[in-house]
Parts: structure tokens; sequence; C-alpha cells
């Protein structure tokens, strides 16, 4: 293979690899990510060839792109999805899809001896950085067999928490919590049977217009509670949603299901949906629907059951810490941010260690300061909403 500005290609003993930088990148490479991606049950629906190419059409920049692909005996067996950054003057490698994503990863056959070191030498043979930062890295996580052999310094700190429940109907679930959980749970089902709402998964056809109702849901419903993530109002959010859930629907992917009471669109869910288990991406509620019927037990029937029909080992509730969770006994799993630093590079071993520095100052104010906190968390609420604000000084009135 001839390299061009956009293009590199290289050899080690066993393994070739390519480094496409260019846009057309995914198009070129996308069958292949594809197949390799279905053999790498671990990594996630996030490193799906759909989620990625979309991810990079919403956020990517000209020439930052890294898409590092290890063949062996012309089938790709490793991979990575990076884009190139420079943060505090520091050129650092992230993963296509950061921010956006709940886990971070690479791509490594589990079935070829070798792989993962094939990818960490096609990595280091990439010149142009000085640290690879990969923000969400799950236990299991493929990311983690790059770390163990990596020659340079390897930093890691905790990173955020994901819950799951085990797939099953709702009513076996019920039986494993706590005798009020289970009354509370059981009236809730009630509640929602005979207040009249209605479900239905999305057609894929109908899926851009669908999004969009989403996205608006979800923007109401945060504009009445305050604290919506600023990302998620955005139009390249919206653009790489709709595109994304699209394509991924139609390969099983995904799936949509909006919730009517009389006629009228009150809540819809997105879940994304891997080998082992269906996550809860992100859902919008009518404020008023809060009132008449416990929307959580109600998208959590309907995930459980979508999960079991799709033979998910798992639900998933995906990031965060929030309070319904552990009524559910939902059981937290703790990814990892994983600093791997180019051997013998100063700047980047001081950028990991700033960030591991950071990240502990952050975990005193978060378990031992709960105070202050909850402060920042409200201070943030009434930045992103200042109408709270108001509401606070006419009570005080």
């Amino acid at each position: 293979m001839t390299s061009s500005p956009s293009t590199r290609a290289t050899h080690t003993p066993g393994f070739d690899r390519v480094v496409r930088r260019d846009d057309g990148a995914f198009a070129a490479l996308g069958a292949e990510w594809d197949a390799l991606h279905r053999r790498c049950p671990a990594a996630g629906v996030f490193q799906s060839v759909e989620w990625l190419e979309s991810w990079w059409r919403s956020y990517g920049r000209p020439g930052a792109l890294r898409l590092v692909v290890v063949r062996r005996d012309g089938r790709a067996v490793a991979g990575a999805a990076l884009t190139r950054t420079v943060r505090a003057g520091v050129p650092v490698l992230v993963p296509v899809g950061a921010g956006i994503s709940d886990w971070s990863d690479v791509l490594v056959d589990p079935a070829v001896p070798g792989a993962a070191a094939a990818l960490r030498a096609a990595l280091l043979a990439e010149p142009g950085w000085s640290v690879l930062d990969l923000p969400e890295v799950a236990a299991g996580g493929h990311a983690r067999e790059l770390a163990g052999g990596w020659p340079g310094r390897c930093l890691s700190t905790p990173a955020s928490v994901c819950s799951s429940l085990p797939a099953a109907p709702i009513e076996d679930l019920v039986g494993s919590l706590s005798s009020s959980m289970r009354a509370d749970v059981r009236r809730a089902l009630r509640r929602v049977d005979t207040a009249g709402v209605t479900e239905r998964r999305v057609p894929v056809d109908e899926l851009p217009a669908a999004v969009g109702r989403l996205l608006e849901l979800h923007r109401r419903q945060w504009r009445a509670r305050g604290g919506m993530t600023p990302e998620h109002g955005r139009p390249r959010f919206a653009g790489h949603l709709t595109r994304s859930v699209t394509a991924m629907a139609d390969g099983g992917r995904a799936a949509l299901h909006e919730y009517r009471a009389g006629g009228e669109l009150v809540a819809s869910s997105l879940l994304l949906i891997d080998a082992e288990q269906v996550g809860g991406y992100l859902y919008g509620a009518d404020p008023g629907l809060y009132g008449r019927v416990n929307v959580t037990t109600m998208l959590t029937r309907t995930a459980l059951r979508e999960a079991v029909d799709r033979g998910a080992a798992r639900f998933g509730l995906l990031r965060g810490r929030e309070e319904y969770k552990s009524g559910w006994r939902a059981e937290p799993a703790r990814n990892d941010r994983l600093l791997l630093v180019r051997p013998g590079d100063p700047r980047g071993l001081g950028y990991a260690v700033v960030v591991r520095a950071a990240a502990r100052g952050r975990d005193v104010v978060r378990e031992r300061l709960p105070a202050v906190r909850a402060a920042v968390a409200a201070a943030r609420r009434t930045a992103r909403n200042p109408r709270l604000l108001l509401r606070g000084r006419s009570a005080a009135r």
C-alpha cells in the first residue's frame, strides 16, 4: 500500500497495520471495522462504526483523526479510533466518541494471540503524540490489554460508575427487592396501566423525526427540573444522535420507545444494544407526567423486556450515581481513566500526573465534603437555568 498525507501503512512480523487520518476513513474501513467489532463483545456499542462515524461527522476536526487498524492475513484483528488534540500544550490522543460515550475502548480480537501487542506497536509507531487518554474504560474493556504491556508509564484514576440489572421480566426482578420497594414498584406499575399510557417501539423509517421528539421532551423535562447536560441541547448532538440511532437501529443496535396518553406523546426512551446488554442512554418525559406515574418504573419495565427479547444478559443504567439506582439494587461497576504515556516523554508524564491529581481532588470533594458537592451542583443548575433563582426569591418572600 502506498502512503499519503492521510494514510500510513506499516508492518510488524505477522501483522500489517494502517493508520487513516482522512474524513473518508470510516467509509473505507467500515465493513472490516464492523466485522471486528462483532468479534469483540466486551467493546460495547460505543465502538460500533455507526456511532463512531456519526460522532466524527459532528465533532471531528480535519486532519485530527487517527483510525488504526491492525490486520493479520488480510483480516482486521485490532483497532483504535482516536483523535489528536492539544491540551495545555501537550499533544494527546483521545477516543473518537469521547464526552458523550459511556465507555472508551479499543478493539482486540480475543481469538488472535498477539493482536493487543500489535495494536500497541502500531500506536507507538504513530508520531505526534505524548499520551493516550482513555477516559471511561470498563472493567472488562480491551484497553486494559493494551495497558497491560505498555512500555511507558501507565497511570489510572477512578472514572464514572455504571450500574446494571440482570435481564429479567420486571415481575421477576421485583421479588429480589426490599419489601417496601417491592410494594412501591407494584403500585407504580398499576398506576401506569390504569393511567392509559401506551408504548410502542418506533419503526426504523420513523426514527429521524422520533429522535427530534425525544430531544424536545428531554429539553422540556430538564427545563422544568434544571440541570440538563448542555451538550444535549446543541445541534451537533442532535445531528449525531439522529444519524447514529437510525443506522444502529437498522442493524439491531438501538431501539427507541415512545409512550402516549390520550393520543399525546408524553415520554420517549432511547436504548442502545450490544451483545451483552441493553443500555438506557437518553430519555425525555413531559413534566406533567411525573405527577401521574412513576416514569422510572415505566421505562425500566420496557427496557427489561427489550433486554429479555434480545437475549442480553443485563440492562445497563449506564453512567451516574442517581439515588433510584440503589433502590433497584443495581450492581455498580466503576470505569477507570487510563493514561498511557509515550516512553521517555516528560510532557506526557506531566500531563498524566496533573490529570490524576485533579481527579483525586474531585474525589475528596465528592466523598468527604458532601455539602460542598451539593452547593456546587445547585450553582450549576442555577447557572444553566436562572429561573430557579427567581423561584427561590419568590419563595423567600
